[in-house]
């Protein structure tokens, strides 16, 4: 299948976007039945790109992806858990990698490189 499509799962997974060769590619919105959101680029059905992810907890992670990790510079915003911190750097393979800086809710940062 090729072009742009909407795909809905049993579990309440559901996909709006650009298909290539029966696969995510390009744009795309998928919402997951446990209410967590991701909206953004695709590669081969992962995400790869740019993309916002927006966990039903209150975090959102907005940046770079690739392979369906975060991977490049990206900024964690923590939801009401630890309002007020978020975490604005490098990625790699998933994890906080080279220079970032971590910002508490009282006003202090904390800069890193790793």
């Amino acid at each position: 299948m090729d072009g742009e499509g909407v795909f809905s799962w049993p579990n309440g997974d559901k996909y709006s976007g650009v298909y290539i060769n029966g696969r995510r590619n390009g744009l795309g919105d998928m919402t997951y039945g446990d209410g967590d959101v991701y909206k953004g680029a695709w590669r081969n059905g992962q995400y790869h790109g740019q993309g916002e992810y927006k966990w039903i907890n209150g975090d959102v992670y907005t940046g770079d992806w690739r392979d369906g990790v975060p991977h490049g510079y990206g900024e964690f915003i923590y939801g009401p858990h630890k309002a007020g911190e978020k975490y604005s750097g490098q990625y790699e393979q998933g994890f906080r990698h080279g220079f970032g800086t971590y910002y508490y809710a009282d006003g202090r940062k904390a800069q890193q490189v790793m």
